[in-house]
């Protein structure tokens, strides 16, 4: 599909599509820059608890507080967020899992809590929420230097 090449925390992925106009096709290659911290980690840095994908971070934080094995005594506070900015504002300020709200993405979209939601406009809600998630992670990266995921976020999806 492309190529692809590194240069320190950054690395540039050439993606080639196809346009197709009228009958005939014509191909274009679009550039992207994606942050290594996404990347799979290597075997050296898989062992770090702070690299393990999200899904897999809800997954473990769920079952060491059913099983007792949690570190921390309090209880797992999952404030809501229901758009990038506050689900930046989640992951910036240490909290360890965040869930979106129905509830915050109908009114933020001028809606009462009752459905009118549609489908897309939840999905597109869930796509800038975990945007904002991975971006938080990717400058906390950057300022400290340790290699994080995003932290795991629960959508609500009884709207849509």
């Amino acid at each position: 599909k492309g190529s692809s090449s590194t240069s320190s925390s950054l690395s540039t992925t050439t993606t080639t599509l196809q346009r197709i106009k009228s009958s005939s096709c014509s191909t274009v290659s679009i550039q992207r820059t994606i942050p290594t911290a996404f990347s799979v980690p290597s075997s050296s840095s898989s062992s770090n608890s702070e690299s393990v994908p999200a899904p897999l971070k809800l997954k473990n934080l769920l079952e060491s507080e059913m099983n007792g094995t949690r570190k921390d005594p309090t209880p797992i506070l999952l404030p809501c967020c229901y758009d990038g900015l506050t689900a930046r504002l989640v992951a910036r300020n240490g909290f360890e899992a965040t869930f979106m709200t129905g509830f915050g993405v109908s009114g933020a979209n001028g809606y009462p809590d009752t459905q009118l939601v549609s489908f897309g406009e939840m999905m597109n809600a869930a796509m800038t929420v975990a945007e904002g998630l991975s971006s938080a992670a990717f400058e906390m990266n950057r300022e400290s230097g340790v290699v994080r995921s995003s932290i795991p976020c629960i959508a609500d999806g009884d709207t849509g």
